[in-house]
């Protein structure tokens, strides 16, 4: 392949990293609208709303541990592929739940294809895009995630709008107005379906990184890998580079011997983050118990509904998804 074709994919290779940062933020996201009707379709108390709308972040707080050491195991791909079923296959436990434990369990799936994503992608554009790249792509898959959550909240405003006209249309009709409620919050999350299905099928068309592919022995792979995203000369001058690196380095003969100790520094490493994201937990679990209680009191119809929910819950996205990347930014360095 020439080096004309390394630009094509390194902006194709981007573009997938924005689709995850995508998936990451509508993970985060779409509960906010979700939420007002979801309550009125499941029978929900207090403590497990709380639970639903803290799943996404305990999800993610859960596979961000170990997402490292899975994909030095079986690859970046691999894990981007796995993350990409996970977050649809969440979509369709969660369009099909009728009980508050299907519906804990695919929010957190959600949760934890989204942690998996947040670990994975940061490190295949490091191990892949040029230096002067490289800034690049973090940069959009960090600014894509807050387009998510962008998106969530129109794909949440669409859908209120057509219940709320569906439900004035119904009058005294209880069952049109149930389905309408329910129709609401299901194609919410069938909606954000979509870039999921791209994100797959676009991760389906990368190549491993050449950094783990060396690990691997795979050294014709490892140089045909370079020389999709790199200028020939410069492709195989970072191949030296890589090769010169991973000699330098402790061997992985006893990678299978090693899994708990990684497994155990890992957690070491994320104990104070663990302990910060918990403390995120209870006290957004506050504020939606808060919210849901003022919207119980207070609220009769689907407008006001959005009035008085709508702060609270994007406050605790925003909050989380803060939380989230400084610490991420903070432990990048031994992640790469």
């Amino acid at each position: 392949m020439n080096s004309s074709s390394s630009p094509l994919y390194s902006r194709y290779l981007i573009a997938i990293a924005g689709l995850g940062g995508l998936l990451y933020g509508v993970d985060v996201g779409i509960i906010s609208a979700a939420l007002l009707f979801i309550g009125k379709t499941i029978p929900l108390t207090l403590a497990e709303t709380s639970i639903i709308v803290s799943a996404v972040l305990g999800g993610s707080m859960a596979s961000s541990l170990v997402a490292g050491i899975l994909a030095d195991r079986f690859g970046r791909k691999v894990m981007m592929i796995a993350s990409g079923a996970l977050f649809l296959a969440s979509v369709l436990i969660i369009v099909s739940s009728h009980t508050f434990f299907t519906l804990f369990g695919g929010r957190l799936l959600q949760g934890i294809s989204g942690g998996v994503i947040a670990v994975v992608i940061p490190l295949f554009l490091a191990e892949t895009l040029s230096a002067e790249t490289r800034g690049r792509g973090s940069a959009i898959f960090q600014f894509m995630l807050t387009v998510g959550i962008l998106v969530a909240a129109g794909i949440g405003w669409h859908y209120t709008q057509q219940a709320s006209i569906a439900i004035s249309a119904a009058g005294d009709n209880k069952a049109a107005i149930f389905a309408a409620q329910s129709r609401a919050w299901r194609s919410m999350f069938l909606t954000v379906a979509c870039p999921g299905v791209a994100f797959l099928v676009g991760c389906l068309f990368l190549s491993e990184t050449p950094r783990w592919l060396l690990k691997r022995g795979r050294r014709s792979d490892a140089l045909t890998s370079l020389r999709r995203s790199l200028p020939i000369e410069e492709a195989e001058r970072q191949f030296k580079d890589i090769e010169v690196v991973l000699t330098d380095s402790p061997s992985d003969s006893s990678e299978s011997g090693n899994l708990g100790i990684e497994m155990r520094i890992s957690i070491t490493r994320h104990f104070a983050k663990l302990k910060c994201v918990l403390v995120t937990v209870v006290r957004d679990n506050v504020d939606v118990r808060r919210g849901i209680r003022h919207l119980r009191l207070h609220t009769d119809k689907t407008a006001g509904d959005v009035a008085a929910i709508k702060h609270p819950i994007h406050r605790i996205a925003g909050k989380n998804v803060g939380d989230l990347l400084l610490g991420r930014k903070h432990n990048q360095g031994g992640l790469q």
